[in-house]
């Protein structure tokens, strides 16, 4: 486990916190929170680090899901204790011209971000229970709020199946996933429909919404 991946886990466990849990309030524990739709191309903002009242933007155009990465994200830069003053992220995409020290500050943010909302041990314990496979990848996708993309990576990185898994759309495969100890492929068992999971999506939006009523 990484520093940074030690660092979300250790403020966890400061707060006892599980998921599911209000990313916002922990955000809010640390900085000022904003939501803006920035005129430049950019996930988040973090002003002021490491002063006493650091300042988070959130661009408003992203997507619910990406959202709550990149809040998770931000807190990482705030938390890091290297991490020191005006960041400006985007969590995904590099230009090959970027400095190689922001780039490393960004990838220490995703890992921290990524242990936050599905902390190592939380994803360990759903992967031993007695469900299929799908009903693991759809607990953890609903209580983390974390993207499809960034749960089968995580699986992946601490499965110890033998497991290679596609995601299809229709019959055209989109994405590849294998487990360090997969060795061969069993079709049958490794595909999931991609329609079915944006469906699942879709249902808690609408579940949030009639709630929120």
């Amino acid at each position: 486990m990484t520093r940074e991946e030690k660092l979300a886990n250790r403020l966890l466990v400061r707060h006892s916190l599980v998921p599911p849990f209000d990313l916002e309030w922990l955000v809010k524990q640390y900085a000022q929170l904003e939501y803006e739709r920035f005129p430049f191309i950019a996930d988040g903002v973090t002003i002021g680090v490491k002063t006493n009242t650091p300042r988070v933007f959130i661009n408003k155009i992203l997507s619910e899901r990406r959202a709550n990465f990149t809040l998770a994200h931000e807190l990482g830069h705030i938390i890091l204790p290297w991490h020191i003053g005006t960041i400006v992220s985007d969590i995904d995409n590099y230009s090959p011209h970027d400095h190689y020290l922001y780039r490393e500050k960004e990838t220490e943010a995703n890992r921290f971000a990524a242990e936050l909302l599905m902390p190592t041990n939380w994803v360990s314990e759903i992967l031993i229970e007695n469900e299929s496979f799908e009903k693991k990848i759809l607990k953890i996708l609903q209580d983390s709020n974390a993207s499809l993309d960034a749960i089968l990576i995580k699986i992946m990185n601490i499965c110890e199946d033998n497991r290679y898994l596609l995601i299809m759309n229709n019959d055209l495969c989109r994405k590849q996933y294998r487990t360090k100890y997969t060795k061969y492929f069993n079709f049958e068992d490794n595909i999931l429909n991609l329609k079915k999971y944006i469906q699942v999506l879709i249902m808690s939006v609408l579940i949030l919404l009639i709630k929120t009523l």
